[in-house]
């Protein structure tokens, strides 16, 4: 493929304030989409939309480290009162203690959401809520905690699902309109887990188109801006994910990395994000992962928060055969590891780049 021109200097800032006024922003995108060859996508034939068929069997590079544990105190985050964001375990504990429903807490949530839709430019980071449903999940939970019965440190906690990946009863497109507005008959495997764990889908975040683009631009959909400054993007393609917690919407959200798809929005909007190892999080149930380089992973308000996730996400599924490698996850040994420092580890630098 032909190199892509670089442009700087003059060039650079006619092309910018092009972009800012309405028909060189229209301009601008048809070039986009010719250029990636969006615009040829439905003229593929029938056979060139298959699922790739991938069968990756990992090698260990050396022998596992000796690991290290100087047990060290986790963040402190939680401990502050009015820490923002807020974090999962902090909302949980609140919920043990009878200081917060979950069933105000959702309804704030889906009102929160409302209202930074409503604003100019727009922080909205949903293009669909779950309304009902999420309401009466809220009851159940709040119930359970009545009765002491708790599903764990996820439950009644509201997370934000990525649009590339299904929510039974809305709709999953990936961040286009190719794609119809027929709701999802069920759930990703990874939104399964979410709420066998207790945690409380209230809707599914925007994203770039296809996942595209890393600055959070997307013509297809209203899309927020970064909530630190309205002035600026907020990065992509799990816009939506990284402007959700940071605006502290929800403490932690599912989103899909490529090529940084997690990390940029969670950069840009200054909260944490990762991409899990390849075969460790499941890809059944979203429409972009049938690549070898789509990772399912969170964004969230603390590594904490990171480690929760993937200790419920992160599991062997019989319906993604790349995670069948990979060794269930200990309850709680995530946590633990957070504890341990640094020493054994090994961090690699491409001085070339």
């Amino acid at each position: 493929m032909p190199t892509p021109p670089r442009i700087s200097g003059a060039v650079l800032r006619t092309v910018a304030r092009a972009a800012r006024t309405r028909a060189g922003a229209a301009l601008l995108y048809q070039a986009y989409r010719t250029d990636l060859k969006i615009n040829a996508l439905p003229a593929l034939p029938e056979h060139m939309r298959g699922e790739l068929q991938l069968h990756n069997r990992p090698l260990a590079g050396r022998p596992p480290r000796s690991i290290h544990d100087d047990a060290l105190p986790l963040s402190g985050h939680d401990s502050a009162r009015g820490a923002w964001p807020p974090t999962s375990a902090r909302i949980a504990a609140a919920y043990e203690k009878g200081e917060l429903s979950p069933v105000k807490t959702v309804e704030k949530c889906l009102q929160y959401a409302r209202d930074l839709a409503k604003r100019t430019p727009t922080i909205g980071p949903l293009t669909h809520d779950t309304g009902d449903v999420a309401r009466e999940e809220a009851r159940a939970s709040e119930a359970r905690y009545a009765k002491k019965r708790s599903l764990g440190p996820l439950d009644g906690v509201p997370v934000v699902v990525k649009e590339e990946t299904a929510v039974k009863g809305l709709p999953c497109r990936g961040g286009t309109s190719f794609f119809g507005d027929e709701p999802a008959a069920q759930d990703a495997t990874v939104v399964a887990r979410l709420r066998e764990a207790g945690a409380i889908v209230i809707g599914i975040s925007v994203m770039t188109e296809f996942g595209m683009s890393p600055l959070g631009q997307n013509a297809q959909r209203a899309m927020p801006k970064n909530p630190h400054n309205d002035a600026y993007v907020a990065g992509g393609s799990s816009t939506g994910s990284g402007v959700a917690v940071a605006t502290g919407l929800v403490p932690f959200a599912i989103g899909c990395d490529g090529g940084g798809s997690i990390r940029i929005p969670a950069a840009v909007n200054g909260v944490f994000g990762i991409k899990p190892t390849w075969g460790r999080v499941s890809r059944a149930g979203d429409v972009f992962t049938g690549s070898s380089v789509a990772h399912l992973g969170p964004l969230a308000s603390s590594t904490e928060d990171l480690a929760r996730m993937l200790e419920v996400i992160g599991a062997p599924d019989p319906e993604d055969e790349e995670t069948l490698r990979s060794p269930a996850i200990p309850a709680g040994s995530l946590i633990a590891a957070c504890k341990r420092g640094v020493r054994g580890l090994r961090i690699a630098v491409d001085e070339t780049q």
